[in-house]
């Protein structure tokens, strides 16, 4: 193994095991698994879906209503954290990505 190989596997370590990663980890797994958001990310899908079926009078309303959904979504606090540790790795890591461009 030569050394630049050991240095980035010893800086994946790191990486792995730092605080910040770990707590993404904890947050993306409640994220993913959050009852209440599959839920409403569903009904949004589904309100999506049926727009297509309905009559013009009807479609304003139903538009404002998917975006009280997806407002709703967006700002849920596990998906606000979620998004802004994924941020936070993308950024520690960003600069890596860019020298192997």
């Amino acid at each position: 193994m030569t050394n630049l190989e050991k240095e980035t596997e010893n800086l994946a370590k790191q990486i792995v095991d730092s605080d910040l990663f770990q707590k993404y980890l904890k947050v993306k797994n409640l994220y993913e698994n959050d009852k209440y958001l599959c839920q409403l990310k569903e009904k949004i899908n589904l309100e999506k879906k049926q727009l297509s079926k309905l009559h013009q009078e009807e479609l304003f309303d139903k538009i404002r209503e998917i975006k009280k959904l997806e407002d709703e979504y967006d700002n849920y606090p596990i998906y606000v954290t979620y998004l802004n540790l994924k941020t936070r790795l993308e950024n520690l890591v960003s600069p890596l990505k860019d020298i192997f461009k």
